[in-house]
């Protein structure tokens, strides 16, 4: 309830008025403001001031928009009322835009836009790049990376005030808009080379831990040093660590003419080569014994072979090898196999004996099976059919794997190839391109 005194102050005013203007002009609008005395009075304004609370509108606009004519800064976000419709922003609202920043900080401290969430348009509000990701709210691009502040929180989940996330020496947005790779991880394919240095030094595949599909990983045959030196991360490579039983040493050109088959594959490599390298590295001479079972060649291998965990497969030649206790030329498994280098008779194998036999185990090893085609390890489709020497149809002492249908042994190991895994392999990050020896050849 008004006082006494404020009661007796606008009579006061409203005789002087009627003195000056008249009765009617007296309980009009004294003050221009479009609201009459008798309204100014009971909505506790000034009737003899326009703008009341000094906020720039006059009290007739204050009431028609619904700000509070006695409070200059009716929503209390430090704006005066009149300034708020000069910008464009709410006067009954703190925070126009509902971006979590009050209009006045917007205006006067960080000239964002307190009509628009988000002012630089990266997908995050104004509230979150100040508040919480220490972003620019007027860059895009706070790290000029190439990725959108927005995309880099929500998206790649990198930082968006680091240009390069990982610290692989490339780019977030590089990373992630032209290669592919991941922002976050400086080896986005797990193989051991980082990012960085498949793009710029190896021209490797960064999203791709095997290149060339060999099954070795890039950064195992990129090293320079080490026993897999002379891996090339883009061509095949097949290296075979061969022991063999005293007496039984096979012939090298046996092994020179499989590592031509190899080197004559059909297969396009990701250099723009084509064949397979085959690495054989004639090792150990192991003692003689006078037959070999499935368990004695894992004993032996267990014994004999210095490259496990390296890359390698292993081959053992014996003097004879059994299968279920039948004598047998050889027999393998992935990774592994053995052959012989002479009949049940003791009579020694021609040279290209030798090298069917080794040709077909090593098939074996590197992932063709009977599981994979009918006709492998099988009588049943005749040669003429499925020519290749994992037939058992194939001719004595021919070589080669089939190239044509019903199943292209080469194609399928384009794709397939197994191999074995390198736990055991030094990898320094180079500094340069490393040139690594791909000729092949046999170590006898």
């Amino acid at each position: 309830m008004r006082s006494r005194r404020s009661l007796a102050v606008l009579l006061a005013a409203l005789a002087l008025a009627a003195l000056a203007f008249g009765t009617a002009a007296a309980f009009g609008d004294l003050d221009g403001d479009d609201v009459t005395s008798l309204d100014e009075y009971r909505a506790g304004t000034d009737p003899l001031r326009p703008d009341t609370d000094e906020d720039g509108l006059d009290d007739g606009v204050e009431r028609d928009v619904g700000t509070n004519a006695t409070s200059a800064d009716t929503d209390g976000d430090s704006l005066v009322d009149g300034r708020e419709t000069g910008v464009g922003t709410d006067p009954l609202a703190a925070d126009t835009d509902g971006d979590g920043l009050d209009d006045a900080r917007e205006v006067n401290a960080l000239a964002t836009d307190p009509t628009v969430a988000d002012t630089d348009g990266d997908g995050l509000t104004d509230g979150e790049e100040v508040e919480a990701h220490g972003t620019d709210s007027l860059r895009a691009d706070t790290d000029d990376d190439g990725l959108a502040d927005g995309a880099e929180v929500t998206g790649y989940e990198s930082s968006p005030t680091t240009p390069d996330t990982d610290g692989d020496g490339v780019a977030d947005g590089r990373e992630a808009r032209v290669l592919g790779t991941d922002p976050t991880t400086d080896d986005t394919d797990d193989d051991r080379l980082p990012d960085a240095a498949e793009v710029d030094v190896y021209d490797t595949d960064p999203t791709s831990s095997d290149t060339d599909g060999d099954g070795l990983d890039d950064g195992v045959e990129a090293a320079d040093s080490g026993p897999l030196a002379r891996a090339d991360p883009l061509a095949r490579d097949v290296f075979l660590e061969l022991d063999y039983m005293r007496g039984h040493r096979p012939n090298a050109t046996a092994i020179s003419l499989v590592v031509d088959e190899y080197a004559n594959a059909p297969i396009a490599n990701p250099d723009g080569s084509t064949g397979i390298s085959l690495h054989v590295a004639v090792d150990d001479a192991v003692p003689r014994e006078r037959t070999t079972s499935e368990l004695d060649s894992l004993r032996l291998r267990l014994s004999y072979f210095d490259n496990e965990t390296r890359g390698y497969h292993h081959a053992i030649v014996v003097r004879d090898a059994r299968v279920a206790g039948d004598s047998v030329a050889g027999f393998a498994t992935t990774g592994h196999l053995v052959a012989q280098t002479s009949g049940r008779d003791g009579e020694p194998y021609t040279t290209r004996g030798q090298a069917h036999v080794l040709m077909h185990e090593l098939g074996h090893a590197v992932g063709l099976s009977n599981d994979r085609y009918e006709g492998i390890d099988s009588y049943d489709v005749p040669h003429e059919r499925y020519e290749s020497v994992m037939n058992y149809n194939a001719p004595w002492e021919t070589l080669g794997y089939s190239t044509d249908a019903p199943f292209d042994d080469w194609m399928y190991l384009e794709a397939n190839m197994y191999g074995p895994p390198a736990l055991a392999v030094n990898l320094p990050v180079p500094s340069s391109v490393t040139t690594n020896t791909t000729t092949t050849n046999a170590t006898a």
